[in-house]
Protein backbone atom coordinates (compact mmCIF):
# COMPACT_ATOMS: atom_id res chain seq x y z
CA UNK A 1 0.00 0.00 0.00
CA UNK A 2 1.19 3.29 -0.86
CA UNK A 3 0.82 6.58 1.60
CA UNK A 4 1.63 9.96 1.38
CA UNK A 5 2.20 12.43 4.10
CA UNK A 6 1.80 16.87 3.87
CA UNK A 7 2.69 17.69 7.40
CA UNK A 8 0.75 20.77 7.87
CA UNK A 9 1.18 21.86 12.04
CA UNK A 10 -0.65 25.35 11.77
CA UNK A 11 -4.10 23.54 13.51
CA UNK A 12 -4.19 19.93 15.97
CA UNK A 13 -6.27 17.87 12.82
CA UNK A 14 -5.39 15.65 9.74
CA UNK A 15 -7.91 14.70 6.85
CA UNK A 16 -7.19 11.14 5.74
CA UNK A 17 -8.26 9.81 2.47
CA UNK A 18 -8.04 5.95 1.38
CA UNK A 19 -8.64 5.49 -2.77
CA UNK A 20 -9.02 2.31 -4.25
CA UNK A 21 -8.33 1.84 -7.93
CA UNK A 22 -11.61 0.07 -8.35
CA UNK A 23 -14.18 2.27 -9.88
CA UNK A 24 -17.09 1.27 -12.19
CA UNK A 25 -14.46 0.91 -14.64
CA UNK A 26 -13.39 -2.46 -13.26
CA UNK A 27 -16.48 -3.62 -13.44
CA UNK A 28 -17.52 -6.04 -16.26
CA UNK A 29 -20.92 -6.17 -18.36
CA UNK A 30 -23.38 -8.41 -16.28
CA UNK A 31 -22.31 -7.10 -12.84
CA UNK A 32 -22.70 -3.45 -13.12
CA UNK A 33 -22.52 -1.41 -10.25
CA UNK A 34 -20.32 -3.54 -7.68
CA UNK A 35 -17.82 -0.65 -7.13
CA UNK A 36 -20.50 1.46 -6.38
CA UNK A 37 -22.30 -0.77 -3.68
CA UNK A 38 -18.91 -0.33 -0.99
CA UNK A 39 -19.44 3.40 -0.86
CA UNK A 40 -22.81 2.21 0.95
CA UNK A 41 -21.50 -0.32 2.93
CA UNK A 42 -18.22 1.22 3.90
CA UNK A 43 -19.39 1.97 7.38
CA UNK A 44 -21.42 -1.45 8.24
CA UNK A 45 -18.45 -2.21 9.98
CA UNK A 46 -16.40 -5.72 10.31
CA UNK A 47 -15.82 -8.87 12.26
CA UNK A 48 -14.94 -7.10 15.12
CA UNK A 49 -16.53 -3.25 14.64
CA UNK A 50 -20.83 -3.43 14.60
CA UNK A 51 -21.32 -6.87 16.39
CA UNK A 52 -21.48 -8.16 19.83
CA UNK A 53 -20.66 -11.49 18.92
CA UNK A 54 -19.64 -12.15 15.15
CA UNK A 55 -19.44 -16.13 16.00
CA UNK A 56 -22.98 -16.47 16.03
CA UNK A 57 -23.99 -13.38 13.42
CA UNK A 58 -21.86 -15.27 10.29
CA UNK A 59 -23.77 -18.37 10.41
CA UNK A 60 -26.98 -16.03 9.96
CA UNK A 61 -25.41 -14.02 6.69
CA UNK A 62 -24.86 -17.23 5.60
CA UNK A 63 -28.29 -18.01 4.98
CA UNK A 64 -29.18 -14.34 4.01
CA UNK A 65 -26.29 -15.15 1.55
CA UNK A 66 -28.29 -18.18 0.06
CA UNK A 67 -31.91 -16.65 0.38
CA UNK A 68 -30.45 -13.37 -1.83
CA UNK A 69 -28.79 -15.44 -4.47
CA UNK A 70 -31.84 -17.11 -5.03
CA UNK A 71 -34.02 -14.15 -5.28
CA UNK A 72 -31.33 -12.35 -7.14
CA UNK A 73 -31.75 -15.59 -10.15
CA UNK A 74 -35.44 -15.26 -9.70
CA UNK A 75 -35.65 -11.57 -10.65
CA UNK A 76 -33.26 -11.74 -13.58
CA UNK A 77 -35.46 -14.01 -15.13
CA UNK A 78 -37.10 -13.28 -18.17
CA UNK A 79 -40.73 -13.46 -16.55
CA UNK A 80 -39.57 -13.53 -12.74
CA UNK A 81 -42.61 -14.41 -10.61
CA UNK A 82 -43.21 -11.18 -8.20
CA UNK A 83 -44.73 -13.19 -5.45
CA UNK A 84 -41.77 -15.86 -5.23
CA UNK A 85 -39.69 -12.59 -5.24
CA UNK A 86 -41.80 -10.88 -2.18
CA UNK A 87 -41.33 -14.40 -0.44
CA UNK A 88 -37.75 -14.04 -0.85
CA UNK A 89 -37.42 -10.90 0.83
CA UNK A 90 -39.42 -11.75 3.47
CA UNK A 91 -36.82 -14.60 4.24
CA UNK A 92 -34.47 -11.95 4.16
CA UNK A 93 -36.17 -9.81 6.88
CA UNK A 94 -36.95 -12.53 8.74
CA UNK A 95 -33.63 -13.47 8.66
CA UNK A 96 -32.07 -9.80 9.24
CA UNK A 97 -34.23 -8.93 12.29
CA UNK A 98 -32.45 -12.50 13.85
CA UNK A 99 -28.95 -11.22 12.89
CA UNK A 100 -29.66 -7.55 14.12
CA UNK A 101 -29.48 -9.49 17.91
CA UNK A 102 -25.60 -9.46 17.74
CA UNK A 103 -25.11 -6.09 15.52
CA UNK A 104 -24.55 -2.64 16.78
CA UNK A 105 -26.13 -0.58 14.38
CA UNK A 106 -24.12 2.18 13.07
CA UNK A 107 -20.91 1.44 15.10
CA UNK A 108 -18.83 3.04 12.92
CA UNK A 109 -20.53 6.43 12.24
CA UNK A 110 -21.11 6.77 15.76
CA UNK A 111 -17.68 6.18 16.96
CA UNK A 112 -16.36 8.60 14.91
CA UNK A 113 -19.02 11.44 15.24
CA UNK A 114 -18.46 10.74 19.03
CA UNK A 115 -14.66 11.86 18.48
CA UNK A 116 -14.98 14.85 16.38
CA UNK A 117 -15.14 13.82 12.65
CA UNK A 118 -16.02 16.26 9.98
CA UNK A 119 -16.12 15.30 6.49
CA UNK A 120 -16.94 11.44 7.16
CA UNK A 121 -18.31 9.64 3.34
CA UNK A 122 -17.09 7.81 0.67
CA UNK A 123 -17.69 8.21 -3.14
CA UNK A 124 -17.30 6.10 -6.18
CA UNK A 125 -16.32 7.21 -9.70
CA UNK A 126 -15.24 5.32 -12.73
CA UNK A 127 -12.07 4.91 -12.10
CA UNK A 128 -12.07 4.89 -8.12
CA UNK A 129 -13.48 4.39 -4.47
CA UNK A 130 -12.69 6.87 -2.00
CA UNK A 131 -13.07 6.55 1.65
CA UNK A 132 -12.71 9.81 4.20
CA UNK A 133 -12.73 11.70 7.25
CA UNK A 134 -10.82 14.99 8.83
CA UNK A 135 -10.36 14.35 13.04
CA UNK A 136 -8.17 15.94 15.59
CA UNK A 137 -5.08 14.74 15.68
CA UNK A 138 -5.64 12.52 19.18
CA UNK A 139 -7.55 10.86 17.51
CA UNK A 140 -5.62 9.44 14.68
CA UNK A 141 -4.65 6.41 15.84
CA UNK A 142 -8.69 5.38 16.17
CA UNK A 143 -9.01 6.68 12.71
CA UNK A 144 -6.50 4.30 11.06
CA UNK A 145 -8.08 1.40 13.48
CA UNK A 146 -11.14 1.89 11.87
CA UNK A 147 -10.99 2.81 8.29
CA UNK A 148 -8.18 -0.23 8.37
CA UNK A 149 -11.20 -2.42 8.85
CA UNK A 150 -13.67 -0.82 6.78
CA UNK A 151 -11.51 -1.05 3.80
CA UNK A 152 -9.81 -4.70 4.15
CA UNK A 153 -12.18 -6.48 6.64
CA UNK A 154 -15.85 -5.34 5.34
CA UNK A 155 -19.14 -7.25 6.63
CA UNK A 156 -21.81 -7.59 3.82
CA UNK A 157 -24.17 -6.51 6.47
CA UNK A 158 -27.73 -5.49 4.83
CA UNK A 159 -26.14 -6.24 1.59
CA UNK A 160 -29.82 -6.11 -0.08
CA UNK A 161 -31.02 -3.50 1.84
CA UNK A 162 -28.27 -1.71 0.25
CA UNK A 163 -28.98 -2.88 -3.25
CA UNK A 164 -32.58 -1.92 -2.97
CA UNK A 165 -31.58 1.88 -1.76
CA UNK A 166 -29.14 2.00 -5.01
CA UNK A 167 -31.86 0.91 -7.41
CA UNK A 168 -33.88 3.60 -5.86
CA UNK A 169 -30.62 5.85 -5.96
CA UNK A 170 -30.07 4.86 -9.63
CA UNK A 171 -34.50 5.27 -10.70
CA UNK A 172 -34.05 9.09 -8.85
CA UNK A 173 -30.71 10.09 -10.34
CA UNK A 174 -30.92 8.85 -13.80
CA UNK A 175 -33.86 7.03 -14.79
CA UNK A 176 -36.43 9.77 -13.57
CA UNK A 177 -34.08 12.85 -13.84
CA UNK A 178 -33.76 14.55 -17.45
CA UNK A 179 -29.83 15.29 -16.66
CA UNK A 180 -29.22 11.91 -15.41
CA UNK A 181 -30.77 10.29 -18.31
CA UNK A 182 -29.58 12.46 -20.67
CA UNK A 183 -25.95 12.09 -19.31
CA UNK A 184 -26.39 7.95 -19.27
CA UNK A 185 -27.35 8.07 -23.11
CA UNK A 186 -24.09 10.34 -24.10
CA UNK A 187 -21.80 8.27 -22.52
CA UNK A 188 -23.37 4.57 -24.23
CA UNK A 189 -22.74 6.85 -27.52
CA UNK A 190 -19.48 8.48 -27.03
CA UNK A 191 -18.54 4.99 -25.62
CA UNK A 192 -19.98 2.09 -27.66
CA UNK A 193 -17.61 -0.48 -25.58
CA UNK A 194 -15.10 -0.74 -23.10
CA UNK A 195 -15.08 0.02 -19.23
CA UNK A 196 -16.54 3.66 -20.27
CA UNK A 197 -19.59 2.56 -21.63
CA UNK A 198 -21.91 2.43 -18.95
CA UNK A 199 -22.57 4.62 -15.34
CA UNK A 200 -21.11 4.32 -12.00
CA UNK A 201 -24.14 3.07 -10.29
CA UNK A 202 -24.61 -0.01 -13.28
CA UNK A 203 -27.85 -1.40 -15.35
CA UNK A 204 -30.88 -2.08 -13.50
CA UNK A 205 -30.82 -5.83 -14.82
CA UNK A 206 -27.36 -5.53 -13.29
CA UNK A 207 -28.21 -4.38 -10.17
CA UNK A 208 -31.39 -6.99 -9.55
CA UNK A 209 -28.36 -9.67 -10.11
CA UNK A 210 -25.61 -8.49 -7.88
CA UNK A 211 -25.52 -10.81 -4.66
CA UNK A 212 -23.37 -10.63 -1.67
CA UNK A 213 -20.69 -13.18 -2.97
CA UNK A 214 -20.33 -11.49 -5.89
CA UNK A 215 -19.46 -8.00 -3.66
CA UNK A 216 -16.96 -10.28 -1.81
CA UNK A 217 -15.25 -11.63 -5.21
CA UNK A 218 -15.30 -7.88 -6.25
CA UNK A 219 -13.66 -7.00 -3.07
CA UNK A 220 -10.62 -9.73 -2.94
CA UNK A 221 -9.76 -8.91 -6.05
CA UNK A 222 -9.66 -4.86 -5.97
CA UNK A 223 -9.05 -4.48 -2.16
CA UNK A 224 -5.61 -5.71 -2.33
CA UNK A 225 -3.07 -3.48 -0.35
CA UNK A 226 -0.94 -2.94 -3.96
CA UNK A 227 -4.35 -1.49 -5.36
CA UNK A 228 -4.56 1.12 -2.60
CA UNK A 229 -3.12 4.49 -1.53
CA UNK A 230 -3.66 6.55 1.33
CA UNK A 231 -3.23 9.55 2.37
CA UNK A 232 -2.44 11.90 5.33
CA UNK A 233 -2.71 15.78 5.32
CA UNK A 234 -2.08 17.50 8.79
CA UNK A 235 -0.56 18.24 11.90
CA UNK A 236 0.53 14.29 11.98
CA UNK A 237 4.74 13.87 11.95
CA UNK A 238 5.67 10.78 9.64
CA UNK A 239 7.16 8.88 13.15
CA UNK A 240 3.53 9.07 14.59
CA UNK A 241 1.82 8.13 11.10
CA UNK A 242 4.10 5.11 10.50
CA UNK A 243 3.60 3.89 14.40
CA UNK A 244 -0.06 3.43 13.55
CA UNK A 245 -0.09 2.91 10.14
CA UNK A 246 2.39 -0.48 10.49
CA UNK A 247 -0.10 -1.34 13.60
CA UNK A 248 -3.40 -1.41 11.44
CA UNK A 249 -3.24 -1.15 7.29
CA UNK A 250 0.64 -2.55 7.58
CA UNK A 251 -1.26 -6.06 8.65
CA UNK A 252 -2.85 -6.57 5.75
CA UNK A 253 -1.55 -8.51 2.94
CA UNK A 254 -3.09 -9.83 -0.72
CA UNK A 255 -1.97 -10.68 -4.63
CA UNK A 256 -0.34 -7.76 -6.51
CA UNK A 257 -2.14 -4.85 -8.51
CA UNK A 258 -4.91 -6.33 -10.46
CA UNK A 259 -4.94 -6.24 -14.57
CA UNK A 260 -5.90 -2.91 -15.90
CA UNK A 261 -9.17 -3.43 -18.33
CA UNK A 262 -9.15 -2.72 -21.80
CA UNK A 263 -9.91 0.68 -22.83
CA UNK A 264 -11.04 0.38 -26.61
CA UNK A 265 -9.75 3.45 -28.97
CA UNK A 266 -12.21 5.71 -28.90
CA UNK A 267 -10.29 9.55 -30.80
CA UNK A 268 -11.39 9.67 -34.61
CA UNK A 269 -13.98 6.81 -34.45
CA UNK A 270 -16.33 9.39 -36.60
CA UNK A 271 -19.20 11.62 -35.34
CA UNK A 272 -22.04 9.76 -33.30
CA UNK A 273 -25.51 11.59 -32.98
CA UNK A 274 -28.80 10.84 -30.91
CA UNK A 275 -31.68 12.84 -30.21
CA UNK A 276 -33.81 11.26 -26.73
CA UNK A 277 -37.27 12.46 -25.54
CA UNK A 278 -37.71 13.62 -22.07
CA UNK A 279 -40.17 15.68 -20.02
CA UNK A 280 -38.21 18.62 -19.71
CA UNK A 281 -36.86 21.47 -21.55
CA UNK A 282 -34.70 20.94 -24.72
CA UNK A 283 -31.10 20.18 -23.91
CA UNK A 284 -27.50 20.10 -25.82
CA UNK A 285 -24.71 18.10 -25.20
CA UNK A 286 -21.93 18.00 -27.65
CA UNK A 287 -18.65 16.27 -26.42
CA UNK A 288 -15.50 15.84 -28.35
CA UNK A 289 -13.16 12.95 -27.80
CA UNK A 290 -9.79 13.43 -25.98
CA UNK A 291 -6.31 12.43 -24.81
CA UNK A 292 -6.14 11.01 -20.77
CA UNK A 293 -4.07 12.67 -18.35
CA UNK A 294 -1.47 13.69 -17.57
CA UNK A 295 -1.05 14.05 -21.14
CA UNK A 296 -0.26 17.58 -22.10
CA UNK A 297 -3.31 18.08 -24.33
CA UNK A 298 -4.94 16.99 -21.04
CA UNK A 299 -3.65 20.12 -19.75
CA UNK A 300 -4.77 22.44 -22.59
CA UNK A 301 -8.26 21.07 -22.04
CA UNK A 302 -8.14 22.51 -18.62
CA UNK A 303 -7.40 25.84 -20.19
CA UNK A 304 -9.77 25.38 -22.45
CA UNK A 305 -12.84 24.73 -19.97
CA UNK A 306 -11.68 27.93 -18.73
CA UNK A 307 -11.56 30.20 -21.55
CA UNK A 308 -14.83 28.63 -23.48
CA UNK A 309 -17.04 28.57 -20.07
CA UNK A 310 -15.63 29.64 -16.78
CA UNK A 311 -18.96 32.03 -15.10
CA UNK A 312 -19.78 35.22 -17.13
CA UNK A 313 -16.26 35.70 -18.93
CA UNK A 314 -16.24 32.23 -20.98
CA UNK A 315 -16.33 32.70 -24.93
CA UNK A 316 -19.37 30.71 -25.20
CA UNK A 317 -21.19 32.59 -22.19
CA UNK A 318 -20.39 35.93 -23.64
CA UNK A 319 -21.15 34.81 -27.29
CA UNK A 320 -24.41 32.81 -26.65
CA UNK A 321 -26.02 34.07 -23.58
CA UNK A 322 -25.33 37.80 -23.35
CA UNK A 323 -24.79 38.71 -27.31
CA UNK A 324 -26.99 36.29 -29.21
CA UNK A 325 -29.10 35.61 -26.57
CA UNK A 326 -30.30 32.40 -27.67
CA UNK A 327 -29.06 29.99 -24.30
CA UNK A 328 -30.28 30.57 -21.19
CA UNK A 329 -27.01 28.71 -19.74
CA UNK A 330 -23.20 27.07 -21.19
CA UNK A 331 -21.08 24.82 -19.19
CA UNK A 332 -18.21 22.70 -19.60
CA UNK A 333 -16.64 19.64 -17.90
CA UNK A 334 -12.93 18.09 -19.27
CA UNK A 335 -12.02 14.56 -18.47
CA UNK A 336 -15.39 13.28 -18.44
CA UNK A 337 -16.46 10.41 -17.60
CA UNK A 338 -13.04 9.24 -15.78
CA UNK A 339 -8.72 9.89 -16.41
CA UNK A 340 -7.62 6.10 -16.89
CA UNK A 341 -8.66 6.10 -20.45
CA UNK A 342 -9.34 8.79 -23.37
CA UNK A 343 -12.36 10.93 -21.94
CA UNK A 344 -14.41 13.44 -23.11
CA UNK A 345 -14.58 17.29 -23.22
CA UNK A 346 -18.21 18.62 -22.84
CA UNK A 347 -20.19 21.57 -23.67
CA UNK A 348 -23.70 21.64 -22.33
CA UNK A 349 -26.16 24.24 -23.15
CA UNK A 350 -30.26 24.47 -23.00
CA UNK A 351 -31.26 27.35 -25.35
CA UNK A 352 -33.89 29.82 -24.06
CA UNK A 353 -37.55 29.26 -25.45
CA UNK A 354 -37.98 29.82 -29.33
CA UNK A 355 -34.75 28.90 -30.24
CA UNK A 356 -33.24 25.79 -31.56
CA UNK A 357 -30.93 22.89 -30.74
CA UNK A 358 -29.64 22.97 -34.37
CA UNK A 359 -29.32 26.78 -34.00
CA UNK A 360 -27.65 26.48 -30.56
CA UNK A 361 -24.93 23.78 -32.34
CA UNK A 362 -23.94 26.00 -34.86
CA UNK A 363 -23.12 28.90 -33.04
CA UNK A 364 -21.02 26.63 -30.54
CA UNK A 365 -19.01 25.90 -33.47
CA UNK A 366 -18.66 29.20 -34.67
CA UNK A 367 -17.44 30.32 -31.91
CA UNK A 368 -14.60 27.68 -31.50
CA UNK A 369 -13.53 28.24 -35.10
CA UNK A 370 -13.07 32.03 -34.39
CA UNK A 371 -11.17 31.36 -31.33
CA UNK A 372 -8.55 28.91 -33.31
CA UNK A 373 -7.21 32.62 -35.03
CA UNK A 374 -7.71 35.19 -32.27
CA UNK A 375 -6.97 34.40 -29.39
CA UNK A 376 -4.72 36.40 -27.80
CA UNK A 377 -1.65 36.52 -25.59
CA UNK A 378 -3.75 38.84 -23.01
CA UNK A 379 -6.31 36.70 -22.93
CA UNK A 380 -4.53 33.33 -22.29
CA UNK A 381 -2.44 35.07 -19.43
CA UNK A 382 -5.86 35.61 -18.08
CA UNK A 383 -7.17 32.37 -18.03
CA UNK A 384 -4.02 30.74 -17.46
CA UNK A 385 -4.20 32.49 -13.78
CA UNK A 386 -7.85 31.89 -13.36
CA UNK A 387 -6.92 28.05 -13.69
CA UNK A 388 -3.81 28.05 -11.10
CA UNK A 389 -5.94 30.58 -9.14
CA UNK A 390 -8.52 27.38 -8.25
CA UNK A 391 -6.11 25.18 -8.83
CA UNK A 392 -3.59 26.47 -5.72
CA UNK A 393 -6.99 27.85 -3.88
CA UNK A 394 -8.07 24.21 -3.56
CA UNK A 395 -5.09 23.06 -2.56
CA UNK A 396 -5.10 25.02 0.93
CA UNK A 397 -7.78 22.43 2.23
CA UNK A 398 -6.55 19.92 4.04
CA UNK A 399 -9.49 17.53 2.61
CA UNK A 400 -8.86 18.55 -0.89
CA UNK A 401 -5.38 18.44 -1.23
CA UNK A 402 -5.58 15.17 0.30
CA UNK A 403 -8.16 14.25 -2.62
CA UNK A 404 -5.80 15.35 -5.44
CA UNK A 405 -3.04 13.80 -4.75
CA UNK A 406 -4.92 10.18 -3.78
CA UNK A 407 -6.45 10.60 -7.40
CA UNK A 408 -2.87 11.73 -9.01
CA UNK A 409 -1.39 9.05 -7.46
CA UNK A 410 -4.03 6.36 -7.46
CA UNK A 411 -5.23 6.88 -10.68
CA UNK A 412 -2.46 8.42 -12.43
CA UNK A 413 0.10 6.59 -10.44
CA UNK A 414 2.20 9.56 -9.92
CA UNK A 415 1.46 12.10 -7.05
CA UNK A 416 3.75 14.62 -8.62
CA UNK A 417 0.85 15.26 -11.22
CA UNK A 418 -0.25 17.87 -8.40
CA UNK A 419 3.41 18.85 -7.48
CA UNK A 420 3.72 19.48 -11.47
CA UNK A 421 0.74 20.83 -12.26
CA UNK A 422 1.18 24.49 -12.06
CA UNK A 423 5.11 24.53 -13.77
CA UNK A 424 2.72 23.04 -16.88
CA UNK A 425 -0.21 25.07 -17.16
CA UNK A 426 2.21 27.86 -17.09
CA UNK A 427 4.29 26.45 -19.92
CA UNK A 428 0.89 25.96 -22.32
CA UNK A 429 1.47 28.66 -25.51
CA UNK A 430 -1.41 29.64 -27.63
CA UNK A 431 -0.14 28.31 -30.58
CA UNK A 432 -0.46 25.20 -28.22
CA UNK A 433 -4.33 25.50 -27.66
CA UNK A 434 -4.70 26.38 -31.35
CA UNK A 435 -3.35 23.01 -32.80
CA UNK A 436 -5.76 21.07 -29.84
CA UNK A 437 -8.12 23.27 -31.27
CA UNK A 438 -8.00 22.11 -34.93
CA UNK A 439 -7.46 18.73 -33.89
CA UNK A 440 -9.50 17.90 -31.42
CA UNK A 441 -13.23 20.00 -32.11
CA UNK A 442 -13.70 17.92 -35.62
CA UNK A 443 -16.90 16.50 -36.73
CA UNK A 444 -15.26 13.32 -36.76
CA UNK A 445 -14.58 13.54 -33.23
CA UNK A 446 -17.92 13.82 -31.46
CA UNK A 447 -20.94 12.88 -30.29
CA UNK A 448 -24.29 15.34 -30.20
CA UNK A 449 -27.39 14.67 -28.44
CA UNK A 450 -30.18 16.63 -28.38
CA UNK A 451 -32.80 15.50 -26.12
CA UNK A 452 -36.08 17.14 -26.76
CA UNK A 453 -39.52 17.31 -24.69
CA UNK A 454 -41.69 14.18 -25.11
CA UNK A 455 -42.38 10.58 -23.83
CA UNK A 456 -39.51 8.19 -23.56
Amino acid sequence: MTWLLVYRPQIPVFSGMVMVRAGGADEVNGKTGLAHIFEHMAFKGSKKIGTKNFAKEAPILKEIAKVGRAMSEEMQKEKPDSKIIQEYRQKIQTLTQKENKYVIKNQVWETLSRNGVEDLNAFTSKDATGFHASMPVTKFPLWAHLFSQMVFEPVMREFYQERDVVMEERRLRYDNSPQGYLFEEMIETAFSSGPYSWSPIGHVHDLMGLTMEDAENFHKHYYTPSNITGVLVGDITLSTAKTELEKTFGKYSGPPRPKEPAFPDSLFQGEKRKTIFFPAEPYLVMAYHKPKAPSRQDYIFDILDNLLCEGRTGRLYQKLVKEERIASSINCTSGFPGSRGDNLFVIMAEPIKGNSLEALEKSIEAEIEVMVDNLKQSELEKVREAVLYYFVWGLENNMQLAEQLSSAQAILKDWRYVANYTKVIQSITSGEIEKTIKKYFTKDNRVVVYRLRGKR
